[in-house]
Order: structure tokens, then C-alpha cells, then sequence
């Protein structure tokens, strides 16, 4: 049970005698992300996140999506392209959510998302909207992803409300380049929420977004077993020779910075936008922010 193995201090690391994460490739652009495929030689997956979604259709001579069920058909038809060269590989796409999203509009989202593709996942922000739908979805044998996380109490809290999921079933994504910026250590926080599963006999799947080469030879290292980059990472990443070993400053500086954690009340409305954390406000503000901007 848990989330990741243990590294073994002075193991040479070979593509045979270490666990290789799952890679996806988070952009909206067809284009660049068959560039990335043929990099890797293949791809596990696929994140389609907000800005990504703003960035190419704010550069695509297509008419722009002007409402929420626009941007969706939008979405879909980006999988669909992109399931013509990469099919089979699980796509993973942001909720359009904003603070009357409740846990009913959330599972009908998830839902929906699913019969896209049998492969296709909605990733639902970390509220409490959210871990009421995980809650109902659990029952369901639906994937469930949830992501950013900050703390491990919000880990805490979506194991308490899926406990009914299947192992593997539960996705939970950090991003390091947003904790990094908030000061939160992103190793410490890793190895916690490895810990909390195997203390609950649980078992996720951990996925570190990353934002340069090195971080992503670090979390290969670390034994994550879902990781996820822009293309200009893997492309930087195969540049400098596939590395699976972080050097020491990366390391060091995963390892920098404070832990923070929070009281999660899951008696509390369920249709409460925030989990009340900083980093996951900041987060959900400026997500709503881009999504709003892409539609009017």
C-alpha cells in the first residue's frame, strides 16, 4: 500500500533496475504533444489543465469557445485529435468549475467526462464540493482525481471520503513548481502522504506536476509513480540524456522549505468553495480567473 517506493542510497539507476513512472504530457496542443511522443517513445497520458486550454486557444485561428459547454465541446474535440495517434492513453482534464460548482454538478461533470472516452478523467479541485462528489463517485467505480493538493490533510480528508474506491482507483496530483512558490518542501510533503496510506492500508496514485528537467529526473528518482510535464521539459529532459538521477542542489532544494497543514471539517457545507488553505485559494482564484477570461 501507499504511493511510491523507496529510493536505495548509492543505486545506479538504469531504465531496467528502477520503477519508471507513468509520463504525461500536459498541454492542449495536438501538435506538440505527438512532438513529445515520438520523444519518449510513446506517451502514458495526457493533462489537459486550464492554462494549457487558455494558452492554445488564445493562439488557435479557431472561433473561440464563448460559454462553458462550448469550451467543453472544445475540449473534446482536442482529445478526440489527439486519441488519433495516442489511442488508449488516459486523458486527464480540468473541472470548469466556479463557487457555485456543488457535489451534484461535479458528478455529473465526472460522468460526463467519462463517456468522452473510457479512458478520460475530470480533475476536480481540492474542495469540499469536490470530496463530497469523490464520496458518491466512489461507489460508482468511477476514477476519481483530485488536484493540487498542499497538505496532507487534504489527502486525509479524500481517503476518508473514498475509502469505498478501489486500490488505484484515487488520483491525487501536487504541483511543484506552486508549492516551491508558496515555500511548502515538496519531498516532505511526498513522503507524507506515502506514509498516510500505508498507515490507512491504502493505496493512490501520485502524480507530481514538474516544471523543469531536473525536477522530473528528481521525481523519477523518488519512485512517483505518475508524473507530469509541458513538452519543453521532456524536450529539455531527452536533451540533457534522460536522466533518472536528481543532482544534489535539485534534491536540496525539494527538500527546502516548511510544511504546512490544516483542519478539514467535512461536517461543514458541502458546497463550500475552499478547503480554507492559502496555497489551495490561490489556486482556485486564479483557475476561476482564467476560466472566466478564455469565455467572455
Amino acid at each position: 500500500m501507499g504511493v511510491t517506493r523507496l529510493s536505495i542510497p548509492g543505486e545506479t539507476a538504469t531504465m531496467d533496475s528502477m520503477p519508471i513512472p507513468k509520463f504525461f504530457v500536459t498541454s492542449a496542443d495536438p501538435v506538440a504533444i505527438k512532438h513529445v511522443a515520438g520523444l519518449l517513445a510513446g506517451l502514458d497520458g495526457l493533462y489537459i489543465t486550464v492554462p494549457d486550454l487558455a494558452s492554445h486557444i488564445t493562439k488557435s485561428p479557431d472561433p473561440r469557445p464563448r460559454s462553458i459547454d462550448a469550451l467543453r465541446a472544445y475540449t473534446k474535440h482536442l482529445i478526440e485529435a489527439v486519441e488519433s495517434f495516442l489511442p488508449g492513453s488516459h486523458v486527464l482534464v480540468d473541472e470548469f468549475y466556479d463557487a457555485a460548482t456543488t457535489p451534484e454538478s461535479l458528478t455529473e461533470s465526472v460522468r460526463r467526462v467519462h463517456l468522452w472516452g473510457r479512458h478520460t478523467s475530470l480533475v476536480m479541485p481540492v474542495t469540499l464540493s469536490s470530496i463530497e462528489a469523490g464520496n458518491i463517485l466512489s461507489r460508482m467505480g468511477n476514477a476519481l482525481v483530485f488536484g493540487p493538493v498542499c497538505t496532507v490533510d487534504q489527502v486525509a480528508a479524500i481517503l476518508a471520503a473514498t475509502e469505498e474506491a478501489a486500490p488505484e482507483q484515487v488520483i491525487v496530483i501536487i504541483d511543484a513548481s506552486r508549492l516551491k512558490a508558496a515555500h511548502i518542501a515538496v519531498a516532505p510533503l511526498t513522503r507524507a502522504i506515502n506514509e498516510l496510506c500505508v498507515a490507512a492500508s491504502r493505496e493512490i496514485q501520485l502524480m507530481v506536476q514538474v516544471d523543469h528537467h531536473a525536477v522530473l529526473a528528481w521525481a523519477i528518482e523518488t519512485g512517483v509513480p505518475l508524473v507530469a510535464a509541458t513538452p519543453s521539459v521532456y524536450t529539455e529532459w531527452t536533451a540533457a540524456g534522460s536522466p533518472l538521477v536528481a543532482d544534489a542542489a535539485v534534491a536540496a532544494a525539494m527538500e527546502a522549505g516548511h510544511t504546512t497543514s490544516q483542519t478539514i471539517d467535512l461536517k461543514k457545507d458541502k458546497n463550500s468553495f475552499t478547503v480554507s488553505h492559502p496555497v489551495t485559494d490561490d489556486i482556485l482564484t486564479a483557475t476561476t480567473a482564467a476560466i472566466t477570461s478564455l469565455i467572455l
